[in-house]
């Protein structure tokens, strides 16, 4: 048997909801984390995941807690535009500084509000050494 794959989802809005539906057709993959600053709708969104049997995920508030969770292998970031700077800067930090352990990152479409956000992105994740899933991208990163 295959070792599960175990996803933190940040953001709990419509598109979270989304995805772990879309979960229930993923093999060896577990949700086992939601980050919101909603601790109403991450509720949801746990219990939406228990009830369709792709994981009973953990809820935080703090991405840099939850990345540091040693039950998160990876990350499915689905907050909104305008805080993904922010908080690929904060799962980076942990990753880089060697507080956390992850095997990747995936962003939801688009990547960033524009040019610069997105070039800023994968610099950061680049440089902590993060594997990175993110729709077709047509740059490379900055030196």
């Amino acid at each position: 048997m295959a070792e599960r794959l175990r996803i933190g989802l940040v953001g709990s809005g419509f598109v979270a909801r989304f995805h772990a539906q879309a979960f229930v057709g993923v093999r060896d993959a577990d949700i086992t984390a939601i980050c919101s600053r909603n601790e109403k709708t991450a509720g949801e969104v746990a219990a939406l995941c228990d009830s369709l049997g792709v994981g009973s995920p953990k809820v935080y508030r703090d991405v840099r807690e939850m990345v540091r969770d040693p039950e998160v292998d990876a990350v499915w970031l689905l907050a909104p535009n305008h805080v993904r700077v922010e908080l690929v800067e904060a799962i980076a930090d942990e990753v880089k500084s060697g507080r956390a352990q992850l095997k990747g990152l995936a962003i939801e479409k688009p990547l960033a509000r524009n040019l610069l956000e997105a070039r800023r992105i994968v610099e950061v994740v680049h440089d902590a050494g993060i594997h990175m899933a993110t729709w077709k991208t047509n740059f490379t990163p900055l030196p």
